[in-house]
């Protein structure tokens, strides 16, 4: 009963965009191939108004280019269409809107959780760069609006670009709406060159054996995990927060948390103490307020919590669940995680029954 809820609640979700919880795996290496096939741009003549001639549009999948905004730290690789799995590893161009400097609308999609996180913050001031093999267009913003998914946007006679993300921006889950900022097109520059692409993104991965691996399925999907939303903590800088959030580090991380805590649940339901007990931290906390072949449901959405260090390093993450019934009987449960290089182990679980 507990995999059909689960993937009935993926139904829902994807009404409003799957989670980006199940788009983390090709960010990192989809960025890499893609800064290295965006094209550099041509030689070609301003139009009016500083417009560029439009061009056909190219095949769903093709590299266009690159996007950087500065001050929300996006430095990455674009590429034709926002399909599903278009938009694994990078932004996407919607297909059907005019291409970046041409006259018109262009619409450029990115995901809320990584590239797009810090939309809200752009001003006027704030430049938005999109190169292309037709040249380098600075755009600054004019508005932003918070928009229903599925209304259109209104287009325009002079070269507009308009960024959109999923809205709440710190929702892993359900968005119905979408946070949208229109700029203007302020300068183009025909030769400029491709900037140089962003560090790579570094991949977690659950200290989980592969015998857990085997026996269960911890995909999102197929299990009644409800997510929340993504949340940071530590005394770190706001540049370097904004950089670690814009890249797709977070979105990895809480996959491996994901996946801990399903080995948790699937562990303890079917009574494999040395497998659950293997998903913690040498010398941890093993507790299980679960039990043994416990009946478990999630009633309200769990959230995340990723604590940074002063130089924006994650060390730990936590994840929190605020209602869920056990056998009957409803409890508030916390699982702490610490990451160990490129690995997340789980140090603690607990639980208080609620009222």
């Amino acid at each position: 009963m507990r995999r059909l809820w689960g993937a009935l609640l993926v139904v829902v979700g994807g009404l409003f965009m799957a989670s980006p919880l199940l788009l983390h795996g090709y960010d990192t290496y989809h960025q890499k191939i893609l800064m290295a096939e965006a094209p550099h741009p041509v030689r070609v003549g301003q139009g009016r108004l500083g417009s560029v001639p439009r061009l056909p549009q190219p095949a769903l999948g093709t590299v266009m280019g690159t996007i950087r905004i500065p001050a929300i730290h996006v430095d990455a690789a674009f590429v034709q269409g926002t399909t599903e799995s278009l938009l694994l590893g990078a932004p996407g161009h919607f297909d059907g809107s005019v291409l970046p400097g041409e006259n018109g609308l262009s619409v450029i999609a990115g995901h809320n959780a990584t590239y797009f996180h810090f939309l809200n913050r752009l001003t006027p001031h704030d430049l938005i760069l999109v190169t292309t093999q037709q040249g380098t267009f600075r755009f600054q913003e004019t508005f932003h609006a918070i928009w229903p998914a599925n209304a259109g946007l209104p287009n325009s006679s002079a070269p507009t670009l308009a960024l959109e993300a999923c809205y709440p921006l710190n929702a892993l889950y359900f968005t119905p709406d979408r946070y949208i900022v229109f700029a203007r097109l302020v300068k183009t520059s025909p030769a400029a060159r491709v900037p140089t692409g962003p560090a790579p993104v570094s991949s977690y991965q659950p200290a989980i054996l592969p015998a857990v691996y085997h026996a269960y399925n911890l995909l999102l999907q197929d299990n009644n995990l409800p997510q929340g939303t993504l949340t940071y903590q530590g005394r770190v800088s706001s540049a370097r927060l904004a950089a670690f959030i814009a890249r797709g580090t977070p979105l990895s991380l809480v996959n491996a948390a994901v996946e801990l805590v399903l080995a948790y649940q699937d562990t303890s339901q079917n009574g494999q103490v040395a497998w659950r007990n293997a998903l913690f931290l040498t010398g941890a906390s093993a507790d299980n307020p679960y039990g043994d072949h416990a009946q478990i449901q999630y009633i309200d959405r769990v959230n995340y919590v990723i604590t940074l260090n002063r130089e924006a390093q994650p060390t730990a993450i936590t994840v929190i669940a605020p209602d869920v019934l056990v056998n009957g009987q409803a409890m508030a449960i916390r699982w702490q995680m610490t990451i160990r290089g490129s690995h997340v182990y789980l140090t603690a679980v607990d639980a208080r029954l609620l009222s």
